[in-house]
C-alpha cells in the first residue's frame, strides 16, 4: 500500500531499448519474478538430489554414498591474472539496484522483493548496476563480484546448515578443542558411512536413537529406534535418506509435561570478525500430547 500511495517510491529501471535493463511499465514485482525464472540456476545446494542405490556385495555394512555437497569454489586467480578481473567502481548516482539469482518459491521471493523495494532498491538484469545480489548459491559468480557489490549467501553454508555436515564438523571440533565446549550436541553418526561405529556404540550404550534426514524439516522422515535390529530392517531408508543417527535426549526440558522446541532467527553479516544479529522474536513449538519415554509412544508424532 505504501508503494502505491507514494509516487517517489515507485521502482524505475534503467533505460535502454532492447537492453536487459529495459524499464518496467507496470508491476516491478511481477517483472522480478519473470527475470528470476529466466535466469534460474541448477546448482541449488539446498535442494535434495534424487537418491541412488549404494549397496555393495564386498562388505556386510552398507557402503557410503557419494554425497552431493556444494560445488567447488572456482580457482583463485593467479597473481598475474588479477588484472583480468576488471575491477570497477560503483555506478554514479544515488540509485540502488538488486538482482535475484537462482530459483525461489514465489511466496519467499515476493517478500524479499517487497522489502528491497521498500528500502529503495530497484530491480535490474544488468550486473554492473547491481549493488545487492539475492541468491541461494553464488559460487561461480564470487570471483567477479565488485567491491561495491554484496550477496546474501555465504559460500559453503551447507557445512553448518545440513545436519550431517554439521555433525561431521562438530566431531572435528571436539577432537581439536575437547568435549566440554560441545556437550550441547548429542553423539551422532552419519549413515551409512559410520554404521559400524553406531553398532559399537549401541552395544556399549543401549539407548534410543533418533534418525534424521539431513535436508528435511518439520519432522519429515524422522524415526526413533531402540535397537540395531530396527535399523537393519530399513535398508532402503538408510540408502536413500542417508540419515544422521543421534542419541535421543531422554530428559528434555518440558513445558507442563509437553516436549517443546525453540526457533531463534539470526543474520550473520561477517565471519571474521564474527558479527551476528539476533531477531528479538522467536518461535516455540509445543507437542500436543504429554511427553513419554515409553517405547510405545515413539511412533506418536504428537508426543515426540
Amino acid at each position: 500500500a505504501d508503494l502505491e500511495s507514494d509516487p517517489s517510491s515507485e521502482p524505475i529501471l534503467p533505460d535502454g531499448e532492447g537492453s536487459d535493463s529495459a524499464p518496467v511499465e507496470s508491476d516491478p514485482i511481477q517483472w522480478a519474478f519473470e527475470q528470476n525464472s529466466s535466469s534460474a540456476q541448477s546448482d541449488d545446494e539446498s535442494t535434495e538430489s534424487e537418491p541412488t542405490d549404494h549397496s555393495s556385495n564386498e562388505t556386510s555394512e552398507m557402503s557410503a554414498p557419494k554425497r552431493k555437497g556444494p560445488p567447488p569454489l572456482p580457482p583463485r586467480p593467479s597473481k598475474g591474472a588479477v588484472g583480468t578481473l576488471k575491477r570497477k567502481s560503483a555506478p554514479e548516482g544515488d540509485a540502488k539496484f538488486f538482482k535475484i539469482v537462482g530459483s525461489y518459491k514465489r511466496g519467499v521471493l515476493k517478500f524479499v522483493i517487497e522489502e528491497l523495494l521498500r528500502r529503495g532498491f530497484r530491480p535490474t538484469r544488468e550486473d554492473s548496476l547491481v549493488s545487492v545480489f539475492w541468491s541461494r548459491s553464488f559460487y561461480n559468480q564470487l570471483p567477479t563480484l565488485q567491491p561495491y557489490q554484496k550477496v546474501n549467501f555465504f559460500p559453503a553454508m551447507a557445512e553448518i546448515a545440513r545436519k550431517d555436515y554439521l555433525n561431521r564438523n562438530i566431531k572435528r571440533a571436539r577432537s581439536r578443542f575437547g568435549d566440554e565446549l560441545f556437550d550441547f550436541w548429542p553423539v551422532g553418526f552419519n549413515l551409512p558411512m559410520e554404521m559400524a561405529a553406531l553398532r559399537a556404540d549401541f552395544a556399549a550404550n543401549p539407548m534410543p536413537f533418533i534418525l534424521k534426514p539431513p535436508l528435511a524439516a518439520r519432522g519429515e522422515g524422522i524415526k526413533l529406534v531402540t535397537s540395531m535390529e530396527q535399523i537393519d530392517e530399513m535398508p532402503d531408508y538408510i540408502k536413500t535418506k542417508i540419515p544422521l543417527a543421534q542419541r535421543y535426549i531422554p530428559n528434555p526440558m518440558l513445558f507442563h509435561g509437553h516436549k517443546m522446541t525453540f526457533r531463534l532467527y539470526v543474520a550473520i553479516t561477517s565471519w571474521d570478525p564474527l558479527r551476528v544479529f539476533v531477531f528479538p522474536n522467536g518461535l516455540v513449538r509445543i507437542c500436543s500430547a504429554k511427553y513419554s519415554t515409553e517405547t510405545d509412544s515413539f511412533k506418536n508424532s504428537l508426543v515426540h
